[in-house]
């Protein structure tokens, strides 16, 4: 409760507010409200464009993936800039059921950390999750699985070591 000098203060800083988002808006005090209505519309829309933008992407780059080809499993490499946690389980259920022999390892991305998933084909003989274990313990991180999809994290992404790792896991 505000009275007297108090509540002209409260009342006037209140106004100052409203006029300086109404010019924000090029609009009058009224029709504030509506004006950030239609902004939050707008910026709901623009995240959903750039969600599907950064998800066509992500399966642009899966894609075009080629497989270096291995005794034991076609393996599949990519670090995916812009990806996220499900599109990495999306990405790596895509390229097994495409290829049965397939051994996809996929990672992007995760604020300070690098998330990473592994993904074994029904034909593929590599336990995905061991798999997952011995390349992030050679990217500095942990992680795990079943045999056929296994997830984690690691501190850094190294294309050479990963690939050394999961060729020893192959030959």
């Amino acid at each position: 409760f505000v009275a007297g000098l108090r509540a002209v203060n409260y009342a006037a800083e209140r106004i100052a507010l409203a006029d300086a988002a109404a010019k924000l808006f090029s609009c009058g005090i009224a029709d504030v409200l509506p004006s950030i209505e239609r902004l939050k519309a707008a910026n709901a829309d623009l995240s959903r464009q750039l969600a599907e933008a950064k998800k066509q992407l992500v399966l642009g780059k899966l894609e075009s993936l080629t497989a270096e080809t291995f005794p034991k499993a076609n393996l599949y490499l990519a670090h995916l800039q812009g990806a996220d946690d499900a599109q990495l389980k999306d990405g790596i259920s895509a390229i097994t059921r495409k290829d049965p022999r397939a051994l996809c390892f996929l990672t992007a991305p995760a604020g300070e950390q690098i998330a990473a998933a592994m993904g074994a084909g029904a034909d593929c003989p590599v336990h995905a999750g061991n798999a997952l274990r011995a390349v992030l313990t050679v990217l500095g991180g942990k992680g795990g699985g079943r045999p056929d999809s296994a997830f984690g994290r690691c501190a850094r992404w190294d294309e050479t070591a990963a690939r050394e790792a999961l060729q020893a896991q192959l030959l």
